[in-house]
């Protein structure tokens, strides 16, 4: 038996495998004779094995201390009587690094693990090694939305039928606005829209960034109502249910009629009442004098306006009575 790589010489000639090799020989006697060799060559044994261990860590292996990978070879003889390679791969890995993002709008908090986080920066937290793994360090990276900052009045107090720009102050041009649907805005995206004020409403907005963030308001929109009174300039008193009394109607920034006059050309009061209410077609002038129908033609009228305030307005002006 010899080891592989080796190299015997049988019977004079070289050889490096396995076999059965046969030589005769001559004896004196003039007999021959056969010589048979089985030639075998054992395998040389080859081993591999790798260790790991967590980088910092410092280990010994035939009082060498290791702190970096390398590979060490072990020469031993086998039982075969051939020797054997043992190859010892030693590889150092780093701990194990888990990293995560989180993004926060104002006023919101994440926790990791026993800490509440509020502010941007990068965190981190370490667990120890357990059931032979390496030691872990988890990382988090926070970003925080800018702190939104607007500035609008509670009411927006207004006059009907006259425009105005709503008053919205935004810090960041970037955050994006939606407002509640209402007649009233000239656009329901843009931070400043022109009020068309007609009625008293409250209106709702909402403002965002492209992280997602949100936060809304709201104001009061509250409208004067202008004083407003209409004066018919003709009527027809024919009995018809059609326009056959004169009488003056308005919103409720007028209180009442104190007092109404009607003259003819020649400055003769044809009509006179005290005190009438808005908008009651029963009350009046109904084209008589006296009981009589007066003719067609065109009449003056004088009339006293108590507002809601109290003031007095004075209103005058033509009047055509059609028959």
């Amino acid at each position: 038996e010899a080891c592989a790589g080796e190299t015997l010489v049988v019977f004079g000639n070289p050889v490096s495998e396995n076999g059965i090799f046969n030589q005769t020989f001559t004896s004196i006697l003039n007999c021959d004779s056969t010589h048979q060799i089985e030639v075998v060559f054992n395998n040389i044994i080859n081993t591999f094995e790798t260790q790991t261990y967590c980088a910092g860590d410092i280990i010994e292996i035939d009082g060498l201390e290791i702190s970096t990978d390398q590979d060490i070879s072990f020469m031993e003889t086998a039982m075969n009587g051939c020797d054997s390679t043992h190859l010892l791969s030693i590889q150092f890995v780093e701990e194990n690094l888990i990293t995560e993002t989180a993004h926060l709008c104002p006023d919101e908090f994440v926790v990791f693990f026993e800490d509440t986080i509020r502010l941007a920066g990068n965190y981190t937290s370490f667990m120890p090694a357990s059931n032979g793994q390496c030691d872990t360090i988890y990382e988090l990276d926070v970003t925080v939305s800018d702190q939104f900052e607007w500035s609008l009045a509670d009411t927006i107090f207004t006059t009907n039928g006259i425009n105005l720009t709503l008053p919205l102050q935004i810090e960041n041009n970037e955050w994006t606005i939606s407002w509640n649907d209402s007649e009233q805005l000239s656009c329901l995206d843009c931070i400043q829209p022109i009020i068309d004020p007609q009625y008293d409403e409250l209106l709702e907005f909402t403002i965002s960034n492209s992280e997602g963030c949100t936060v809304t308001g709201q104001v009061f929109l509250e409208v004067e109502q202008a004083v407003a009174y209409y004066i018919p300039n003709a009527f027809s008193p024919n009995e018809d249910q059609i326009n056959d009394r004169f009488f003056v109607s308005g919103n409720s920034k007028v209180q009442a009629i104190k007092k109404i006059e009607i003259f003819n050309r020649w400055g003769a009061i044809v009509y006179q009442d005290l005190n009438l209410p808005l908008n009651d077609s029963d009350r009046g002038w109904d084209g008589n004098f006296k009981g009589q129908r007066i003719s067609s033609g065109v009449y003056v009228y004088m009339i006293e306006l108590i507002l809601a305030d109290g003031t007095i307005v004075l209103a005058s002006g033509d009047i055509t009575l059609v028959r």
